[in-house]
């Protein structure tokens, strides 16, 4: 117990003087710190998530599978899926996803510019999709989303299954829970191979 307190009390008087020795002479601000302190730890949080990832599927024993999402139709959407094993009957989908350049069809009321896109994976391929998918998921929102599916990532991989993103662009009735691809447009797409 006292080497933790002989180590934290180090660490403290270190830490002020570490940060201000970084700066470039009296250019760095308070706001610049404060920027690369979050750049540094959002890094540390997408490390922690995919060691996260790696321990789960090492644990059931199955290898994770990463999906590109390749934008469609030019929707500004594209990403990345990494789907993890949760056990042989249960898969963990994470999403990381660029909509910098995503433009809705219809017009927008508000001029946010965080979108939730719908999430699913769907039997077939991505010229070929359509109805409702074999496994919805959750919304995608601010690019960063993971969801569970009760299947396995073997089935998902032999099975002939998809990843989609898609938004609501043709759908009227913003408060239909209806996920049925007809009414919306696909954003991005990947093969889980």
């Amino acid at each position: 117990m006292p080497k933790r307190w002989l180590v934290l009390a180090g660490l403290t008087a270190v830490l002020p003087f570490t940060i201000v020795a970084c700066g470039d002479d009296d250019d760095d601000t308070a706001d610049d710190i404060r920027d690369r302190v979050e750049d540094t730890a959002g890094a540390a949080v997408d490390t922690a998530q995919d060691a996260a990832n790696e321990a789960r599927s090492a644990v059931a024993g199955i290898a994770p599978v990463r999906v590109t999402l390749a934008e469609v139709n030019g929707s500004g959407v594209s990403g990345n899926a990494i789907i993890t094993a949760e056990g042989a009957d249960r898969a963990r989908v994470t999403f990381e996803i660029d909509s910098e350049g995503y433009r809705p069809l219809r017009g927008d009321d508000d001029d946010d510019d965080d979108h939730d896109f719908e999430a699913g994976i769907w039997e077939g391929d991505c010229n070929t999709i359509n109805g409702r998918p074999a496994y919805d998921l959750d919304d995608v929102d601010d690019d960063v989303a993971t969801e569970s599916v009760d299947t396995g990532i073997q089935e998902l991989k032999d099975g002939g299954y998809v990843l989609a993103l898609v938004g609501d662009d043709f759908d009227d009735d913003d408060d239909d829970d209806d996920d049925d691809i007809d009414d919306n447009r696909v954003l991005a797409c990947g093969a889980i191979e």
